[in-house]
């Protein structure tokens, strides 16, 4: 073979092990990319609140689907609320990662000095602080919402790309999980990243029979069936590589109820006033604030509430609002509450004790046992079998950021407690 053949064959050679070599590389990414998980790119999150179960409600019963997250996943001692541990502050804390001070919810009931009474409202305009939809939205991933409080109206011009409305508590959780599986099925250009949902939980039952009566093991045993079919379909589908779901309750309830009338009091002492019943606290805003000694010394006669000035306010309760506070706030103790309560409830309440039934309450000082709820999580970016310890509420929309990498909302203040495993 002369010199001149033999410098082409040299070239194929290299040629053919360059190929060789592209051809080996390919293949290894493709084989990295084949081992890396969906949810690199695009994880989904499923936030359930279920009203109103109190941190031990689940070690009542064995509640198959609850004992898999549990197991699998994490479950925290309990999480703490904010004040009061009502539904509407709870569930905006939950959305925004703040506090009522700053998102402005200071309770399913208060008075807004220029925009009068709040009383279970569908307007997200009350809320001061971005919700985590609105955050995700902001930041290209969709939101769906099935019931949350503040998610039934747009906020400051933006909403979650599918919501369902208007709020109807007979709307039973079979119906929500059939929702939830028809946005899960959607094709990936419309489907929703981060789902929320309101849950019944416990609270009915709780404020009816008492947190200790056995119907409230069986009202979640029901949920747990339904929390079933959703786990069915992930691992069906094999979606747990991309999918969290957190479940959640707002607050816990305490036992007995001793009603505390604090505007007949007043009226009796020739004061006029408003009050707004948040269970286990109330606000009281004064027609005549040159009252105020005199309505405090009779405030103060009520039994086993402390009575705060709008100034004394403890900053850990985080409820100082000119705007919204009372000029005074009243924080009881169980099984006392402030009247807040229709007729035939109050007729319920009073004649309950007669047949050994002590009603449920709550709206008391987060910091009470009685008022922590319940944080789960199972999933992707869940550590296996993991017990945390306290929870917060303003935790829940860092978190949700975290796993879903992207940032929390504007005014969020929590803490992620679970994060992206990458």
């Amino acid at each position: 073979m002369s010199p001149s053949t033999a410098v082409p064959i040299r070239r194929s050679a290299a040629a053919v092990a360059l190929a060789a070599g592209l051809t080996l590389a390919v293949f290894v990414s493709l084989l990295a990319s084949a081992a890396e998980p969906a949810s690199a790119e695009k994880p989904t999150v499923i936030v359930l609140s279920w009203d109103g179960v109190r941190h031990d409600y689940l070690d009542r019963r064995d509640f198959p689907a609850l004992g898999r997250m549990e197991r699998d996943g994490v479950r925290a001692v309990r999480m703490i609320s904010v004040a009061p541990s009502t539904t509407f502050p709870a569930h905006v804390s939950m959305a925004t990662g703040t506090h009522p001070d700053r998102h402005g919810i200071l309770g399913n009931r208060f008075i807004d000095s220029e925009r009068g009474l709040y009383h279970h409202p569908d307007d997200a305009s009350w809320i001061e602080a971005e919700p985590v939809w609105i955050a995700a939205e902001r930041q290209g991933v969709r939101s769906a919402v099935f019931f949350w409080v503040g998610a039934e109206s747009d906020w400051q011009g933006a909403r979650a790309t599918y919501r369902i409305t208007p709020f109807d508590d007979k709307t039973s959780e079979s119906s929500k999980v059939d929702q939830i599986l028809e946005w899960l099925t959607l094709p990936e250009s419309e489907r929703p990243r981060l789902i929320m949902s309101w849950w019944q939980g416990g609270d009915r039952v709780g404020h009816l029979l008492g947190p200790d009566s056995d119907a409230v093991a069986e009202r979640l045993l029901e949920q747990d069936e339904q929390l079933a079919r959703l786990f069915a379909f992930l691992d069906k589908e094999q979606r747990w590589l991309d999918t969290t779901v957190i479940l959640v309750s707002d607050h816990g309830m305490a036992a007995g109820i001793e009603l505390l009338w604090p505007e007949r009091l007043l009226e009796d002492a020739g004061i006029p006033a408003s009050v707004a019943s948040n269970g286990g606290m109330a606000h009281i805003y004064l027609e005549n604030p040159e009252q105020a000694s005199a309505a405090r010394r009779t405030l103060e006669s009520l039994p086993r509430v402390t009575v705060f000035a709008q100034s004394e306010i403890p900053q850990r309760l985080r409820l100082f609002r000119p705007d919204r506070s009372g000029d005074f706030l009243l924080v009881a103790e169980p099984p006392y509450a402030f009247r807040q309560s229709k007729g035939w409830q109050r007729l319920l309440i009073w004649i309950s004790p007669l047949f050994g039934v002590k009603l449920g309450v709550h709206g008391y000082d987060p910091q009470h046992p009685d008022m922590a709820g319940v944080f789960a999580a199972l999933g992707r970016g869940v550590p296996r079998g993991r017990r945390l310890g306290e929870v917060h509420v303003i935790d829940i929309a860092a978190t949700i950021a975290s796993l879903l990498g992207i940032d929390p909302p504007l005014q969020s203040e929590g803490v992620a407690q679970l994060g992206d495993p990458e």
